[in-house]
């Protein structure tokens, strides 16, 4: 009679650990777009082949991504943004447009989010560019 009792023991496991795994998805995501969401973000550090150069008070590169899922940089950019998670990894995508009207398509990978902190890297010409974002300057 006890075989009996393991096996519910045993389904009800797998359930809260199926929903826990999908929950920390979503968490995930929604966590990332909280976070980004209604914040100018300004350019602190760019890494580019193990160079370092800072940008810690001074006027420099930032970007605003609203609410509105809508994003405008100090270039001059404009556009929509969206997160997106793929193979496990977040991505902000920005559609934009050129103040010449030239389309501006890229996309980011977050590497580390919080509240006045953003890390995200991209390659561009086979070169891994790193950059952190501050909510301040």
């Amino acid at each position: 009679m006890s075989k009996f009792k393991i096996y519910p023991k045993a389904l009800l496991v797998l359930f809260v650990i199926l929903i826990a795994s999908c929950s920390k998805k979503e968490d995930k995501l929604a966590y990332a777009k909280q976070m980004l969401a209604g914040k100018s973000w300004y350019l602190m550090f760019a890494t580019q082949e193990n160079q370092t150069k800072s940008f810690v008070d001074k006027s420099t590169y930032s970007i605003q991504f609203l609410d509105s899922q809508k994003t405008a940089d100090s270039d001059g950019i404009t556009g929509t943004y969206q997160v997106i998670e793929q193979k496990n990894q977040l991505h902000i995508l920005v559609a934009g447009i050129t103040q010449n009207g030239v389309s501006a398509n890229y996309t980011y990978q977050i590497d580390h989010i919080a509240p006045t902190i953003l890390k995200i890297s991209y390659t561009q010409n086979s070169i891994l560019i790193q950059k952190t974002f501050m909510t301040n300057r």
